[in-house]
């Protein structure tokens, strides 16, 4: 006979379908199941105001959300929304040694984020 079937797992979106059976044959049927969306946020407290800030997606959960990198310039007044997974987190200011680290972003948390620049050499001494 035919049986509507649901399949679900964790973090996935569930499917139903009608399944055909036949008697005394073996039946086989494919779900391929989706991942679900979730996302986090981020909120990146620099310690100098101007600074230019990249979130690069570098291994997303869902990486077909991704909208490539995200620029912002700090002060940031409110955490960033993003998908879950792992981004590179860039901050450059002019005078200041570029400062770099991966983040996580998971499901349902905010993720907090201080970063303190360090000046940079004068062009003058590195040469020496």
């Amino acid at each position: 006979g035919t049986y509507e079937v649901e399949v679900e797992a964790p973090e996935y979106i569930a499917q139903m379908r009608p399944v055909s059976l036949e008697s005394k044959k073996a039946a086989s049927e494919r779900f391929d199941l989706e991942k679900q969306t979730f996302f986090g946020s981020v909120l990146v407290a620099v310690d100098q105001p101007g600074a230019t800030l990249k979130l690069i997606p570098k291994n997303l959960d869902k990486p077909e959300l991704s909208q490539g990198e995200v620029a912002l310039t700090s002060p940031l007044k409110e955490p960033a929304k993003l998908p879950t997974g792992k981004y590179l987190l860039e901050v450059n200011l002019n005078g200041y040694d570029r400062w770099i680290r991966h983040i996580y972003i998971t499901r349902d948390q905010k993720t907090d984020v201080d970063v303190r620049l360090t000046k940079a050499l004068p062009i003058e001494l590195k040469a020496q």
